[in-house]
C-alpha cells in the first residue's frame, strides 16, 4: 500500500549556496566527488516478513503501472558540502526497493526500526536528478506527467530521472569488491565515472523528455537537493540553460522526444513571472515535490544573482 498522498507530497530542500552569497555559486561537475562503498548500501530489515512486504509493494505498483520497470540506482547515504566542494557517499539500490520502502506504508516502520545514528538505514533513498531548464529567452520548462509513470501521475514536474549505475558498468557485486586490497585504481575510476554519470544523466533526461539535444545545453550547475517525504529520498536539482527559444523548444517537444509516453503536455513559464513576489503562474499548476523544491532552489539562486548585480 502506498503512503497517503499528503505524506508523498512532503519535501524539504537543502541549498548548496551559502547565505549571503559567501559560496562561489552552484557546484560544477569538477567540484563534486562521489565516494562508492558497499557500506553505503541499504541494510535489509532483520524481520523477513518486512522484506517480503517490500517485494509485495512492488507487485502492487506494477499492477497499477505496467510500464514501470526495475533497474539499479545509486543510493545516497550522506553528503558533505563545503564552499568549494561537495562529496556524495553512495551505494547501490534499485527502483523496486525505492517504491517498496520510501513510497509504501512500510516507510514509517522502517524509519522507526532504524539503528541509532542512521535513520535511513532500511530505506532505498535512490538518487534522482531534476532539471530547471531555462530557454534562451528566459522561459522555464515544466512537463505534465502521464499516467504511465510510477509516481506523481498527472502532476507537473521538471524534466528529470536517474543516473544509472549500469551506464558505468557498476553492479552490486562489483561494488562489494571495491574496498578490497589492490582495487584502489578501479574504485577511483568508478567514482569519477559515477560523478560524470550524475551530471550527464540530467542532460540525457532533458534530451529524452523534451527533445533538446545535448549540444544545445550549457553545462549543468548543481543548485541543491530536494528531500522527498520523511524518507528523504534525494533529487538533485540542476540548472540548465538551453540555446533555443521557448517557441523552438515547443516545436522540439511537439516533434516527439524519445520518452514521450512519460508526459502529456509542455508548459513554458516566463522566468520573470516566476521570480515575482506576487502570485506566480505556478499557483495554477499542481507540482511534484521535486519540481516544487527544484524551483525553490532555482529562485533562491536567481534572487541571489539579482542582489549581487544590484550591489
Amino acid at each position: 500500500m502506498r503512503l497517503p498522498r499528503q505524506q508523498l507530497m512532503s519535501f524539504a530542500v537543502r541549498s548548496f549556496l551559502a547565505p549571503g552569497g559567501d559560496a562561489p555559486g552552484p557546484f560544477a561537475r569538477e567540484q563534486v566527488r562521489v565516494r562508492l562503498s558497499p557500506r553505503f548500501d541499504r541494510l535489509p530489515h532483520p524481520d523477513a516478513s518486512v522484506e517480503a512486504a517490500v517485494a509485495q509493494s512492488w507487485d502492487e505498483f506494477q499492477r497499477r503501472s505496467p510500464r514501470v520497470f526495475n533497474a539499479s540506482k545509486f543510493r545516497l547515504a550522506r553528503w558533505r558540502a563545503r564552499p568549494e566542494a561537495l562529496e556524495l557517499q553512495c551505494g547501490v539500490t534499485d527502483y523496486k526497493t525505492y517504491l517498496g520502502t520510501c513510497c509504501s506504508s512500510l516507510a514509517p516502520r522502517l524509519l522507526g526500526d532504524a539503528p541509532q545514528g542512521d535513520a535511513f538505514a532500511f530505506l532505498s533513498r535512490k538518487v534522482g536528478v531534476a532539471a530547471v531548464l531555462e530557454t534562451a529567452d528566459a522561459h522555464v520548462a515544466l512537463i505534465k506527467r502521464s499516467r504511465s509513470v510510477g509516481m506523481y501521475q498527472d502532476l507537473y514536474g521538471t524534466p528529470g530521472g536517474h543516473p544509472e549505475p549500469a551506464h558505468i558498468q557498476l553492479s552490486a557485486e562489483e561494488l562489494a569488491t571495491l574496498e578490497l586490497p589492490g582495487n584502489e585504481t578501479r574504485r577511483e575510476a568508478l567514482e569519477t565515472a559515477a560523478r560524470d554519470e550524475l551530471f550527464r544523466s540530467v542532460v540525457d533526461e532533458v534530451h529524452e523528455e523534451v527533445n533538446v539535444a545535448p549540444e544545445l545545453l550549457a553545462a549543468p550547475l548543481l543548485l541543491g537537493v530536494v528531500l522527498q517525504t520523511a524518507a528523504c529520498t534525494p533529487s538533485f536539482a540542476f540548472h540548465l540553460k538551453a540555446a533555443c527559444s521557448a517557441a523552438e523548444l515547443r516545436a522540439l517537444y511537439a516533434a516527439g522526444p524519445a520518452d514521450k509516453f512519460e508526459s502529456v503536455r509542455l508548459e513554458l513559464l516566463p522566468a520573470a513571472e516566476l521570480l515575482a513576489t506576487d502570485p506566480t503562474p505556478l499557483a495554477e499548476l499542481e507540482l511534484t515535490p521535486s519540481a516544487q523544491g527544484s524551483l525553490t532552489l532555482w529562485k533562491r539562486w536567481r534572487q541571489q544573482q539579482q542582489n549581487e548585480q544590484a550591489d
